[in-house]
């Protein structure tokens, strides 16, 4: 038979545990918990990292270039404006891409909409 000493011992192992257990949220938990209220939706995107490495790897990413859309789309001057501001920021940042990745936006990317005041629904 226990103790007194050997059940509290049990007692306190198993709250510190689950204490333990409550407070380590995941990484999409507290962003929702942060996200607005009121947002019409909320979009959650876990691993990002790992997502874009698997899309950047893909056969959809050798093909849509070569299609009419990715042709307009990568050809066009706002595109091209847009890979040289984002580079010029990456470089006075001194800053890669995958490194604001992991940085940045970690492991978790959580993206609230509310919609405007008075749109109704428009």
């Amino acid at each position: 038979m226990p103790t007194a000493f050997a059940r509290f011992a049990a007692a306190l192992f198993v709250t510190v545990a689950l204490l333990g257990r409550a407070t380590a949220a995941a990484p999409r938990d507290e962003l929702l918990r942060v996200a607005p209220p009121d947002a019409a939706f909320v979009v959650v995107v876990q691993n990002p990292r790992d997502h874009l490495k698997t899309l950047s790897e893909s056969p959809f990413a050798a093909w849509f270039p070569t299609t009419r859309l990715g042709k307009q789309l990568f050809g066009s001057d706002d595109f091209r404006k847009a890979l040289e501001g984002s580079g010029e920021v990456f470089r006075q940042l001194d800053v890669t891409p995958d490194a604001l990745l992991a940085d940045v936006f970690g492991d978790a990317i959580v993206i609230g909409v509310t919609p405007a005041s008075g749109t109704n629904g428009r």
